[in-house]
């Protein structure tokens, strides 16, 4: 959730309940742009061009999409394979997305792959089966976006999109995504997504993969049973997923969310288990609500991300001053939930994680700053012999 008053924001917002159906795509158009030559390197008698330090190629990239300079949406996520998706605007509109590939840092590629929305975040995952990873991108909507003289307008358009491996964009659908998170649900070897869809009345929704990247079988999960479970209107507002009772299917935990909380009081929701089946989630009574709602925390409290490595959750608690980062294990005598094992509360918002090989980064603020990518420090979370390690330093 966004604070008005904040600078930046991450991204997007979208149609919910209804799904499916193809958007408009534009051709991919690459264009490059080299790196700034760096200088030479000497080994005996021969001479070497060095190759540029990612903070240079980061310095590059930001140069492209200087004209951004005073718009809000400016939103980056560094993928695997040494490329990164931008998307940007000049206004309320759809944004341009790009798509950047620094894998050769001497000649860095920029591919407009069309408008499309002003993404929270994505998932990167192969949803068809040929060793490729699509893109899935999840919108927000309800933005606020600054122009040149701080005057504050409303982005209330968005949209989710898959992209494909050839860079085309299709419109899925949805409504007011706040997280999302990627399983298989149901048991049939095929990537599933869930959208948390937490404003408006909308409620978290399941994208029935066929294995051929086809999305548009979408299920509602019923707002009656999450409500049991959330003393405000506003539900959850991220997930995560791992096999958590070990039966083959993966299952979804949705992160603890609350509004407007007294000073002192503790978060109203709880982190709550929806357990895959061969018929999916389950809807009605196969669920497990995890049993801790401690906080410190005051005022606009939610989770802004989560994770999963081997038996270990870790959930990421923000009052967009400070975070707690929370650490559950699967209960020993009850394996189809997790019992707390450890809190550490950190001086700093944690507005969205980059999640590899079972590591967390946070960021911290709505980054357009992409030259300082490599440049400024960052919180680094890791589990460790069962308990949290947190590191502020720079990035690898």
């Amino acid at each position: 959730m966004n604070k008005a008053n904040m600078l930046l924001t991450m991204i997007g917002a979208l149609s919910l309940t209804a799904c499916g159906g193809g958007g408009d795509t534009a051709p991919a158009t690459p264009q490059t742009q080299a790196a700034p030559p760096p200088a030479p390197v000497t080994t005996g008698n021969s001479s070497d061009v060095a190759t540029p330090s990612k903070a240079e190629v980061f310095a590059v990239i930001s140069d492209h999409f200087a004209h951004t300079t005073n718009i809000n949406f400016a939103r980056f996520d560094v993928l695997d394979n040494d490329r990164m998706l931008v998307a940007f605007s000049d206004d309320t509109d759809a944004p341009e997305t790009v798509m950047v590939d620094f894998s050769d840092p001497n000649n860095i590629t920029f591919t407009d792959l069309g408008k499309s929305s002003h993404h929270r975040g994505l998932i990167e995952v192969d949803l068809d089966h040929d060793s490729i990873a699509e893109i899935y991108t999840f919108s927000h909507g309800y933005e606020y976006v600054y122009d040149g003289d701080d005057n504050i307008q409303m982005a209330k358009q968005g949209d989710n999109f898959l992209i494909d491996e050839f860079g085309e964009l299709t419109l899925i659908g949805g409504n007011n995504t706040h997280g999302a998170c990627a399983g298989d649900f149901n048991g049939d070897s095929n990537v599933d997504i869930v959208d948390v869809n937490v404003y408006h009345g909308n409620t978290p929704v399941v994208r029935y993969n066929d294995g051929n990247a086809d999305l548009s079988n979408a299920q509602d999960m019923p707002a009656e049973m999450l409500a049991r479970h959330s003393k405000t209107d506003e539900g959850f507002t991220t997930c995560t997923s791992a096999d958590v009772n070990q039966d083959g299917f993966d299952d979804v935990i949705l992160g603890r969310n609350v509004v407007d909380i007294e000073p002192g009081r503790s978060v109203d929701g709880q982190h709550v288990i929806l357990y895959g089946s061969a018929d999916g989630l389950e809807f009605d009574e196969q669920f497990s609500v995890i049993d801790y709602n401690e906080s410190s925390l005051e005022g606009l409290t939610n989770t802004t991300g989560m994770f999963t490595v081997d038996n270990y959750m870790v959930a990421f608690v923000t009052d967009y001053e400070t975070t707690q980062i929370e650490l559950f294990e699967v209960d020993s005598n009850n394996n189809s939930t997790y019992t707390f094992v450890q809190s550490i509360s950190i001086d700093q918002a944690t507005l969205d994680i980059e999640v590899k090989q079972g590591q967390a980064v946070i960021t911290d603020t709505w980054t357009r700053a992409i030259d300082d990518y490599y440049t400024e420090p960052a919180y680094h979370v890791t589990v460790e012999n069962g308990s949290l390690q947190v590191e502020h330093r720079l990035r690898d």
